[in-house]
């Protein structure tokens, strides 16, 4: 019910059409007015945590995946559109989707990932994921960045740990600070 709401308000948002009075709706329009920003990423992220509450995709290692570019990967499209829609190039995104995704659903602790992803493989498996992400991070324009700042908090999260808020704000600012996550 909740995924259809926001469903309902960002076409209503991205059609210039009144919307539900709600912070995220109204930064969507507004970012909609100054852009020709599409509702195709963030459509397909909740097309795709709908299919996931009837059909959990954690089975397999390439379902997951897909998941995660449809979910993590519509966010952080639509955050690149905002903040850099003259970039030139989206290869940041499908590892960014990885990283942050992977290291979402280990600090959620969640059970039926595949067994390829269990323990010590999901730790590389982000690593590498941030690995690449980082090489790609640097085809984006500086003004790009905050759209994957948060991929620095990735690996303590993997690793099953909660950094403090203090903790958090650090590492957000050690990588703004120094253009890298």
């Amino acid at each position: 019910m909740r995924l259809t709401w926001w469903r309902e308000a960002l076409d209503d948002a991205l059609a210039h059409r009144a919307a539900p009075a709600h912070p995220v709706v109204e930064a969507l329009a507004a970012a909609a007015m100054r852009s020709a920003l599409v509702a195709g990423p963030l459509t397909a992220a909740i097309d795709a945590r709908i299919d996931a509450v009837e059909q959990p995709p954690f089975g397999e290692e390439a379902s997951l995946m897909t998941y995660l570019e449809a979910t993590e990967g519509g966010v952080l499209r639509t955050a690149l559109d905002i903040l850099a829609p003259d970039r030139t190039d989206d290869a940041v995104v499908a590892p960014a989707a990885r990283v942050w995704g992977l290291a979402r659903l280990a600090r959620e602790g969640r059970r039926g990932l595949p067994r390829s992803l269990s323990g010590e493989a999901m730790r590389i498996a982000v690593r590498d994921a941030l690995a690449e992400a980082r090489e790609q991070a640097r085809r984006l324009p500086p003004r790009g960045f905050p759209a994957i700042a948060h991929l620095a908090l990735a690996p303590a999260y993997a690793a099953g740990r909660a950094p403090s808020e203090l903790g958090k704000r650090m590492r957000l600012l050690a990588a703004v600070a120094s253009g890298r996550v």
